[in-house]
């Protein structure tokens, strides 16, 4: 190998396209945020995976019910 190889998070710091330091004063520790073209191909692979593992299922939406009362 020519070259040494980064670790993620430090290519998405040096990419200014993950931010750890903000993402841990909201959610605590070892939580990223993720901006630019990175968070589109988070998205898109998300995306990917839902649609090969769904293929062939119809997707179905309700209404959420909620009822102030109890049933007995």
């Amino acid at each position: 190998m020519d070259f040494m190889p980064k670790d993620h998070v430090d290519l998405g710091e040096l990419t200014g396209q993950m931010d750890m330091e903000t993402a841990g004063r909201i959610a605590g520790a070892r939580f990223s945020m993720l901006s630019g073209d990175l968070a589109r191909l988070h998205r898109a692979l998300i995306q990917f995976m839902l649609d090969m593992h769904t293929r062939g299922m119809d997707t179905l939406k309700s209404t959420c019910l909620i009822s102030l009362t109890r049933r007995h």
